[in-house]
């Protein structure tokens, strides 16, 4: 089995671990944009720019209400996508689409179907493959 290393970022105090994906439009996955995503298991969601989402053609599925950790409710659109981390290929993930690039994370939902190490003390994330 393969174990494909991600050193955390130091642009977040502490460092914080971030991993590289792929991400097209189920179907299309000639037409890709590559990020580097904060990994966020507080998170219900993952969470990508419109402007990314609009570039590979993502579809759009519908709005809906998301609930920030401190109560807040912002209404938001959710869009239908591939995401490719390493070997693993997460097809149909629904994501939220914000205009920030700030603020873009993997969430639980694909988080929860990969087998994932978060080692602090030698600032590496392991995703087995």
């Amino acid at each position: 089995m393969s174990v494909y290393s991600y050193t955390y970022s130091s642009a977040y105090s502490p460092a914080a671990p971030v991993v590289d994906v792929i991400v097209y439009s189920p179907g299309s996955p000639e037409n890709n944009v590559g990020l580097s995503l904060l990994l966020d298991s507080g998170a219900d969601v993952t969470v990508l720019p419109v402007r990314v989402l609009n570039r590979i053609d993502a579809e759009y599925l519908e709005t809906a209400i998301l609930y920030g950790v401190a109560g807040g409710r912002t209404r938001v659109d959710v869009y239908r996508v591939a995401l490719q981390l390493g070997p693993h290929t997460v097809n149909a993930v629904h994501v939220v689409g914000v205009l920030s690039t700030s603020n873009i994370v993997l969430g639980r939902d694909v988080l929860n179907q990969l087998s994932v190490t978060l080692n602090g003390p030698a600032n590496m994330t392991e995703i087995e493959g």
